[in-house]
């Protein structure tokens, strides 16, 4: 593909992400990740919807069920990004392989997996991952939700900040309802483990969502709220 012809296909990529509502997207050179987690591919584009300020600044009351209608919309939104954006790279001869937005959270007992759609966020430029275990963007905070499609396209990736800009802060920490988060900053090659008990957080999100909506759900959100730069985010959204 001449340079022109990649300028054009770029513009094209762009617009399918636009137009189908994403927020946030970004390219990434995943070549540094596991062959076998990237299905050998070695770019990936990372894309990502915000989440309504109304209902992220509702959450310190319970997981309403509207709250968790939205989530469940964003990414069914995200989903079909994907779709698009894996039918047009298809259509151009190069290989694409699309996610679901939610596919992370399968059972109780598989909650995460390897090669995670925040990571593939961070490497896009789209933010940093906090202490609270999810990616934050300057812009939206942590109330986003993210998908990633995977290709062989030659795509201009991000030169990412890998730096976790959370300072000293610890609100998500402490205001864990199952003190799933450790406090420990994230790097590319620290277990999950070591900032982050999927499982604990999962209990209580549960266990939060089904008390306040009678669904035994994962829907807490609370670290989400918390995160000052979320609060930013709301703040000037609600103001309008």
């Amino acid at each position: 593909m001449d340079e022109s012809n990649k300028v054009v296909f770029v513009n094209n990529l762009n617009q399918i992400l636009e137009s189908g509502g994403a927020d946030l997207y970004g390219f990434a050179d995943i070549k540094s990740i596991e062959p076998t987690l990237r299905y050998n591919l070695p770019v990936a584009i990372s894309f990502a919807k915000a989440i309504d300020p109304g209902l992220v600044a509702s959450i310190p009351s319970g997981a309403s069920k509207a709250y968790i209608k939205e989530v469940d919309s964003v990414s069914a939104h995200l989903d079909k990004i994907g779709d698009k954006l894996t039918n047009y790279l298809q259509s151009h001869g190069f290989q694409a392989i699309k996610f679901q937005s939610t596919y992370e959270e399968e059972t109780d007992e598989i909650l995460s997996t390897p090669f995670p759609h925040k990571t593939v966020a961070v490497l896009a430029g789209l933010g940093w991952i906090g202490k609270c275990a999810l990616v934050i963007n300057q812009k939206f905070g942590s109330a986003i939700r993210i998908n990633k499609v995977l290709t062989d396209a030659p795509l201009p990736c991000a030169l990412p900040d890998l730096k976790v800009k959370c300072g000293k802060c610890m609100k998500c920490v402490d205001i864990c309802p199952g003190d799933a988060l450790t406090g420990k900053n994230w790097s590319l090659d620290s277990p999950q483990e070591s900032y982050y008990d999927v499982h604990a957080c999962y209990k209580a999100a549960a266990e939060r969502c089904e008390k306040a909506t009678g669904l035994r759900d994962a829907y807490c959100g609370l670290c989400i709220s918390a995160c000052p730069w979320t609060v930013k985010y709301l703040e000037k959204a609600l103001s309008k």
